[in-house]
């Protein structure tokens, strides 16, 4: 059985996953510039990763790859990436997913992201390692600019499970931690971002809990 997530295919078998992605955000930086940002913990045999990008999150083409740092494509320790996309003339919400491709030419795909471009600003939310565990969840957020914010935590039926307290994030990337959160049980949520002004989404995405 396999579980899909904002990281690459976990497979619950015998089978020797490729690599363990432990994160994956983007933001804009000043460049008008996607940066984007993922981290390995282990890579087997990996070659390489291609940047894929979708105007509506359903058709991707690839705008970039970046080799693997791993030494012959195998490593046990954190490794960290980077790669800016161009976004000149782009608004509203772009999507990116990562395609690791091994040295024998197998590939899959991670999960999609998406990077929501507001007034020159881009904003994004999400919780790592994913699939993630009630006892190793990570929160992280990407934000434009410095803001208070809410978090909220529903199941994919819409049914609220976590309504969060108005905290200040500040611009750039930051990992925070909620108080009071709920032992949820296994399954796919949507975890948003709001603004505590304006009450807008802001950001929103997919976790899976295993």
């Amino acid at each position: 059985m396999s579980t899909v997530g904002r990281g690459i295919v976990y497979v619950e078998s015998d089978v020797i996953v490729p690599i363990t992605l432990q994160s994956f955000f983007g933001f804009l930086n000043n460049r008008n510039q996607a940066g984007l940002q993922w981290n390995t913990v282990t890579e087997i045999n990996n070659g390489y990763f291609t940047v894929e990008r979708s105007a509506a999150g359903r058709i991707f083409s690839g705008v970039g790859s970046v080799t693997s740092k791993a030494v012959n494509g195998n490593s046990i320790a954190l490794l960290n990436y980077s790669f800016n996309d161009d976004l000149s003339g782009m608004k509203g919400v772009v999507y990116y997913r990562l395609k690791q491709v091994d040295k024998d030419g197998k590939f899959r795909y991670s999960g999609i992201i998406s990077v929501q471009i507001k007034q020159g600003h881009a904003e994004t939310i999400g919780i790592y390692p994913n699939p993630a565990t009630n006892s190793n969840m990570n929160r992280q957020a990407a934000l434009g600019a410095s803001q208070t914010v809410i978090i909220r935590i529903t199941s994919m039926l819409g049914n609220s499970v976590y309504n969060g307290l108005p905290i200040v994030l500040p611009a750039g990337t930051s990992t925070f931690s909620l108080s009071n959160v709920p032992h949820l049980s296994s399954g796919t949520y949507i975890v948003e971002l709001y603004s505590e002004n304006s009450g807008a989404v802001i950001a929103r995405n997919k976790v899976s809990i295993r």
